[in-house]
């Protein structure tokens, strides 16, 4: 069990927990939303998906991320869900799905860090 989830059991401190699924979902929206918005700068400087090969490569690289963050924000709502339900309990089930959700935005963080260093020294 993650050590700050032991201590929403022992102690009931539901506000750090709730705050933090409620910012990374903020954070997600956002990110999504200045995605769509580069999209459009993008297109409005001519850079097309149908257009040169490396524009629609980067569509398609930005996009599936994109895709994972949608996914990702998903799983975050759920987990508020959940954690605003008023019989909430720390089950074994929940810090499973808890840990699922930070498992899951771990590995779409490094993938994406790993491909924007490997495109930077391409």
């Amino acid at each position: 069990m993650p050590i700050w989830l032991g201590r929403v059991r022992a102690k009931g401190l539901l506000f750090p927990y709730r705050f933090g699924l409620v910012l990374a979902t903020i954070l997600g929206v956002c990110f999504v939303g200045l995605q769509y918005m580069a999209w459009g700068a993008l297109y409005d400087q001519g850079i097309e998906l149908t257009g040169n090969p490396s524009g629609a490569f980067l569509y398609m690289i930005t996009g599936l991320h994109a895709i994972h963050v949608i996914a990702g924000i998903a799983a975050l709502i759920t987990a508020l869900i959940h954690a605003f339900n008023l019989k909430f309990e720390v089950t074994q089930r929940r810090i499973d799905r808890y840990r699922m959700v930070l498992h899951y935005w771990h590995f779409v963080d490094i993938l994406w860090i790993y491909l924007f260093i490997f495109l930077l020294i391409q």
